[in-house]
């Protein structure tokens, strides 16, 4: 492959995630989660073509999942049986960042500064080359109001929930490769890491967060809606002209189509002792939350991004 890839130069999903051969094992409790492609999904018995691609992408440290999270990924594979699931472990993100391309010249140098990869490694990038539906891990669909037809139309550009802030949702949203959002989204992330004060104490929420989703949101549509005032309103949404032909759809009862893992919920951990949920998870697979990561890490560094990069490119 070439420095600098063009679309047709991309690697396949399948290079991308790598789903291992033959069968996996895994250290007791986690259990293992393999890829699942489906081909000529539209000479399938699926309903109707789709803009959006029939593909869901999920990520995480390995691929060696706790019991809870592999449940979640699995309730994504029965609600939609015609979309390929694809599981992108660290290896799989490193692949992807190691390449280069021409809209995003900066992406290489900038990642440098992005120091906790779980809660800041960007899934828009992906999203933005390959489109379909990204998940977080403890989300997952209600089987009776999400499937192959609805909520997600066959004329969709794109497709967001809404958060609490009603922001368009960062944790789960669907769109075509090359989305005005998901450019924009990126542009704006690489401002804000060219601001970042302290690339150990990130305010992860408004530099790589649902923030940024906002922002890229906005931009696309010229902060105004053909529907009213409101861009974060529920509805099918024009993104400027200018940008082509691209819409978004926002729903706004998040609840009646997605769930997620109550992480707050005290969970049995042995005989005798209960912890929360989110503790459970950590201590089984051995990946920390962000906050907790940010607030145990010893620092190294403790400056700015620019001055960060200045002292790996210039100081070396």
């Amino acid at each position: 492959m070439s420095p600098r890839a063009t679309l047709l130069e991309l690697p396949s999903l399948d290079e991308l995630t790598r789903n291992p051969a033959g069968l996996m094992t895994c250290i007791d409790p986690l259990l293992p989660i393999q890829d699942r492609i489906v081909r000529n999904v539209n000479d399938t018995k699926t309903p109707t073509t789709r803009r959006i691609p029939r593909v869901i992408h999920v990520s995480f440290k390995s691929r060696c999942l706790p019991p809870e999270m592999y449940d979640a990924m699995e309730v994504w594979k029965t609600a939609l049986p015609y979309h390929s699931f694809y599981f992108h472990d660290d290896q799989a993100v490193d692949r992807l960042f190691a390449l280069s391309f021409p809209e995003f010249p900066q992406l290489k140098s900038l990642m440098r500064c992005v120091l906790f990869r779980g809660a800041m490694k960007i899934d828009v990038w992906r999203m933005y080359l390959y489109g379909g539906i990204y998940s977080d891990m403890d989300q997952y669909p209600i089987q009776e109001t999400f499937g192959e037809v609805s909520p997600i139309g066959q004329d969709d550009y794109a497709f967001f929930l809404s958060d609490s802030w009603n922001r368009p949702s960062q944790w789960f949203f669907a769109a075509v490769k090359r989305h005005p959002i998901l450019y924009f989204t990126m542009q704006e992330i690489f401002l804000r890491l060219h601001k970042l004060e302290d690339v150990e104490r990130p305010n992860v929420v408004f530099v790589t967060g649902p923030d940024a989703v906002k922002f890229g949101y906005g931009i696309s549509m010229g902060w105004k809606t053909d529907l009213g005032k409101d861009i974060y309103q529920e509805g099918t949404h024009k993104c400027l002209p200018k940008f082509g032909d691209y819409t978004v759809t926002k729903k706004r009862n998040t609840e009646h189509y997605m769930k997620q893992l109550d992480m707050k919920e005290m969970v049995q951990w042995n005989e005798t002792h209960r912890i929360t949920r989110k503790q459970r998870i950590e201590w089984q697979s051995g990946v920390q939350h962000w906050m907790d990561e940010k607030n145990s890490r010893m620092r190294k560094f403790g400056g700015t991004c620019l001055e960060l990069l200045y002292s790996l490119d210039a100081m070396t």
